[in-house]
């Protein structure tokens, strides 16, 4: 699959910009630090990387997590509160609940799910600096319920939580031994000596073996969980699996030295192991989001950037493809309108023509696309869309007429 580049927007005060999540639905989430105050912002993207909404005040903001109801939690701090972050409800770029006074000390949401219950790790004994998981559901405002840690452990942390409502907690025993479990209901099922991060919704859960460090995802949707390590190239000796979707794509990274200076992001699909850089230019070290379509956010060790897959139809020689069905689907105020995003035409001459992203029919979207078009562009698109409705005509007449029409528009080869 091709993915396309998209920068996210930004503000000239903005600095330090962080994406911690997205939204299922492809939505990044993150915040920003104002330059030269003690502030920063919470911010959430569109899909074409312009900011949708935007609400500073904030002397903390991370990590920034949402669904696609609209709800986002921030675990932040306010003017007037301690040093200590705690969940804040936004909705449409606006603070609608504090939960503030429902946590005893440091409270941090890791994820919620569509159902509005969030989860997370809170400090209980200041003094000890413990942490348990929660659940929160933010709809109902109730206090949050703790889960127990299993015995002998230090602290733990809900890292995820499922369409269903089951949890995924990480606990942390004394010689650095680290446990996973799944909650259901009151139950508690362990998964074993793995750190996962992200549990979907078809019980499958990413995360890695401690010692050594190895990405695998582990099937816990039988009555005996299955851990597969995931392949690691020659080239590095370690690595940490970050994200699952519903569609089983995961993310994570991979490095070779203690120094972790060569952390390099991977992807995971049904073609195998491949490296972010591999499918987009680019120094990409950690995978910060990943959504249900496959679109992610990458960090390039200066900025996060929104990554999207772009179906493209690659036309052989002569515009061999039907595509006026994909591409030319109506014209309105005598402009075309297109339904297909990242298209390339071969031309005779063997140049490659790259149309920009249009919009999939709907509520028509004509003019400006096809005023900001080349004139190339614009002869190659017709051309494309002339032969393949020659294609579809039994009259050999006229499917000739369209023939020489499309043949007149793009250069030939020794033109």
């Amino acid at each position: 699959m091709a993915y396309r580049k998209i920068l996210l927007a930004s503000d000239p005060a903005w600095e330090s910009t962080y994406v911690t999540a997205m939204t299922p639905s492809g939505l990044p989430l993150g915040s920003t630090h104002i330059s030269g105050t003690v502030e920063y912002t919470v911010v959430q993207w569109s899909r074409d990387g312009s900011v949708q909404w935007s609400l500073g005040g904030f002397l903390a903001a991370s990590p920034v997590v949402g669904n696609n109801a609209g709800e986002v939690l921030a675990s932040a701090s306010t003017e007037g509160d301690s040093a200590l972050v705690h969940p804040i409800l936004l909705q449409d770029g606006k603070a609608v609940r504090d939960f503030r006074t429902s946590f005893p000390s440091l409270a941090v949401v890791l994820d919620v799910n569509a159902s509005g219950l969030a989860v997370g790790y809170a400090t209980t004994e200041e003094k000890e600096y413990r942490s348990r998981g929660f659940t929160l559901d933010v709809r109902s405002g109730d206090r949050p319920h703790f889960f127990d840690l299993p015995p002998g452990a230090n602290s733990a942390q809900a890292v995820s939580v499922n369409a269903a409502g089951e949890v995924l907690v990480v606990a942390t025993f004394p010689g650095d031994e680290v446990r996973s479990y799944r909650h259901v209901g009151s139950e508690r099922r362990d998964l074993g000596t793995f750190a996962l991060l992200d549990l979907n919704d078809a019980r499958r859960a990413v995360g890695y073996s401690h010692s050594p460090y190895q990405a695998g995802v582990l099937d816990a949707s039988g009555p005996v969980p299955r851990w597969t390590d995931l392949p690691l190239p020659a080239e590095f000796s370690y690595s940490r699996g970050s994200q699952i979707n519903a569609k089983g794509l995961v993310t994570g990274f991979a490095w070779s030295s203690d120094s972790l200076s060569d952390l390099t992001a991977f992807l995971v699909d049904a073609t195998g192991f491949r490296l972010w850089e591999s499918l987009v230019p680019g120094r990409w070290t950690v995978p910060m989001a990943l959504s249900e379509d496959g679109s992610a956010v990458l960090f390039d060790g200066e900025s996060c950037v929104l990554l999207t897959p772009t179906p493209t139809v690659r036309v052989p020689h002569d515009i061999g493809h039907p595509l006026w069905e994909l591409v030319l689907v109506g014209t309105k105020d005598d402009a075309p309108v297109f339904g297909m995003a990242g298209v390339q035409i071969k031309l005779p001459n063997g140049d490659v023509i790259n149309l920009p992203v249009m919009p999939f029919p709907g509520d028509p979207i004509p003019g400006p696309d096809w005023r900001q078009m080349s004139e190339i562009q614009r002869r190659a698109l017709l051309a494309a869309a002339l032969t393949s409705a020659a294609r579809g005509l039994e009259d050999q007449e006229a499917q000739a007429i369209l023939h020489k029409a499309a043949r007149k528009l793009l250069p030939s080869r020794h033109g």
